[in-house]
């Protein structure tokens, strides 16, 4: 709320022209996790490229509140309280297309396929079962980014969108969505083993 007051020369209140009455708003719950939030931002700049980007969102299972919600890479608000300099403007708007901007949301704006976010799901049984280990590591040759499993293997090579920068273990095939290397451990799981498993997520 607020009021409009007149007042004389010397400062003296005389009379309230107007007044709106305050009203009560609605709560706010912030439920970010500053930790958490530090834990991936870091876990990004550590595992990513400088041409790779990434979002992640953590939701807590039984509230659904957000607890992080990282677009990397990011940026310091504090360059936008005052003018910006030709570098700053440069790295936050940069021209060349193969630098990844960071004033694109991708948490919030991103559309993406929903199909990779299972893979950490889908690789549990292989572990579980003893098919793979963390260390792991693929054991066949890759020809232009595409494998085809044999065992009578009737459909197309199962492909990737970008060569691992080191060796095609567990860790490198999650940080990378790497579908061949997760296909493989999947593929070695078997049918049944498989078929309990989606079981089991429905």
């Amino acid at each position: 709320g607020f009021n409009i007051n007149l007042y004389a020369e010397d400062g003296q209140f005389i009379k309230t022209v107007y007044e709106k009455k305050p009203e009560n708003g609605a709560d706010v719950y912030l439920t970010l996790n500053s930790v958490m939030q530090e834990r991936a931002y870091y876990l990004m700049a550590s595992h990513l490229s400088k041409k790779q980007s990434g979002a992640c969102i953590v939701a807590n299972p039984k509230t659904g509140f957000v607890e992080t919600m990282l677009s990397y890479p990011s940026y310091d608000n504090n360059l936008f309280a005052g003018s910006l300099s030709d570098k700053d403007y440069n790295d936050l708007f940069p021209k060349e297309k193969n630098i990844v901007s960071p004033m694109y949301s991708r948490a919030t704006k991103g559309l993406y396929a929903p199909g990779s976010t299972f893979k950490p799901f889908s690789i549990v049984p292989s572990l579980e079962y003893g098919v793979i280990n963390k260390n792991s590591a693929f054991p066949y040759k890759v020809v232009n980014n595409a494998w085809k499993p044999g065992d009578g293997w009737y459909w197309d090579p199962v492909r990737r969108n970008e060569t691992p920068d080191g060796p095609l273990d567990l860790d490198t095939a999650i940080r990378f969505s790497d579908n061949i290397d997760l296909s493989w451990a999947t593929h070695n799981l078997g049918e049944e083993r498989k078929m309990d498993q989606q079981t089991v997520l429905r």
